[in-house]
């Protein structure tokens, strides 16, 4: 747990993210929507949201279904993970690129950046190293053969799926539920957005 505790930005992660969503959404009611709706520019943003957010629900529970009961335990690496090393943080930014799409605001974009840095450059990498330091040279050889991020070949031990295990499984697909609640919040948030008695105090969209 050495390199864990070590990391601040593990340490400080949900923290950083919490504080960035919170401003992000206050700022977001305090300004103006950056179109109308029913716009050609807001269907396709719902479009692209929706399909974003039903991906990366997917890629979640999939990744779920291979990594439960396993992870820090042994070398997972078929599933999502024969393609990725970090398929759950990869559904989650996708869950998250769905609500940037959803309100189209640059302000929430670029609040949503910091935690989006914090886990690419602090979380992730150590995380990392502390699988490499408990799992030692198979952790290590395997992140020398699969990508921390994008697929670069087909792997055909993605079709692998091993034993699956309910407790876990269960536990992410309620997780899914609130993920699937969050673009008709986010909607229900753009139309108060749209209200004239909601003042617009901040100038950006």
């Amino acid at each position: 747990m050495r390199s864990l505790k070590l990391s601040a930005t593990y340490q400080y992660r949900v923290a950083v993210t919490a504080v960035s969503l919170v401003l992000a959404m206050t700022l977001l009611l305090l300004s103006r929507p950056y179109e109308a709706e029913g716009s050609r520019i807001d269907t396709w943003g719902d479009a692209a949201a929706w399909t974003l957010l039903l991906a990366g629900v997917a890629l979640r529970v999939w990744a779920t279904v291979c990594i439960a009961g396993r992870k820090g335990n042994q070398v997972v690496d078929f599933g999502p993970y024969a393609l990725c090393r970090n398929p759950l943080y990869v559904g989650t930014l996708m869950i998250a690129l769905a609500l940037f799409f959803s309100f189209r605001s640059p302000t929430f974009g670029i609040l949503l950046l910091v935690p989006v840095v914090v886990y690419l450059h602090g979380v992730v990498p150590a995380e990392e190293a502390y699988l490499a330091e408990k799992l030692g040279e198979p952790y290590r050889a395997y992140c020398r053969a699969v990508p921390r991020w994008l697929p670069q070949r087909f792997d055909p031990r993605v079709l692998h799926v091993g034993d699956v295990r309910i407790g876990p499984l269960l536990m992410e697909l309620s997780r899914s539920l609130w993920w699937l609640a969050l673009l008709p919040a986010a909607e229900y948030l753009q139309q108060l957005r749209a209200e004239h008695w909601l003042p617009y105090l901040w100038p950006f969209p």
